[in-house]
């Protein structure tokens, strides 16, 4: 791209992805089954394939939150702390894309496997805004013998978002894991994984 422009990748994937809807929260903490949908993360930020293992998510709502399970392996010890980038740890990005050509301000909810969380402004969330949804949310996380996982409950009301059937959400998952070292994101955005314009769309039932 031209000096001083900002490259605008075409969306990862095309397609929205429809997620469930649930007559309420998933039963159990980390509940698996057949209730929401998929989403592999095997990519890294240049969409080619990792080196490890990928990360599984599964998604669904309940007409007013998300919710949302990360489960990561992990080759060998996790990596403790808070400190994005250096510790293992995970970040959703999401975003109201009703209006395509002007899309909803983005947030970004960070976990970390030790159950600490919290909210970044690096894709140009308002303080007040940040902490609005972050003290909504609710993040609880667990290692496991080979890796750790993870599940969110994300209310679209705290993040300004009307939620309703049909609502397009611009969203990503990215992880960085420290063994192997590397970054993977359901959909690589040649940048940051809150580069949402290079992402995907999910939708809600």
């Amino acid at each position: 791209a031209p000096s001083g422009t900002v490259r605008r990748d075409a969306l990862r994937y095309k397609t929205p992805v429809a997620v469930p809807r649930l007559t309420g929260p998933p039963a159990g903490s980390f509940a698996e089954g057949s209730a929401g949908i998929n989403l592999i993360l095997r990519e890294n930020s240049e969409r080619g394939p990792i080196v490890g293992s990928p990360s599984t998510a599964q998604v669904s709502q309940d007409g007013e939150r998300l919710y949302i399970t990360l489960t990561v392996p992990a080759a060998s010890a996790i990596k403790g702390g808070d400190v994005w980038g250096q510790s293992d740890g995970m970040e959703i990005c999401l975003r109201d894309a009703s209006d395509a050509k002007k899309p909803g301000v983005t947030y970004i909810v960070q976990g970390y496997p030790d159950g600490v969380f919290h909210g970044s402004q690096d894709a140009g969330a308002s303080a007040a805004g940040t902490q609005k949804l972050i003290a909504r949310c609710r993040y609880a996380a667990q290692r496991t013998d080979d890796g750790w996982r993870c599940q969110w409950t994300i209310p679209l009301a705290a993040a300004g978002i009307a939620p309703h059937p049909g609502l397009k959400l611009g969203f990503n998952i990215g992880v960085h894991r420290t063994q192997p070292d590397e970054w993977m994101a359901w959909a690589g955005t040649h940048g940051p994984n809150w580069k949402l314009d290079g992402a995907g769309i999910i939708t809600l039932r």
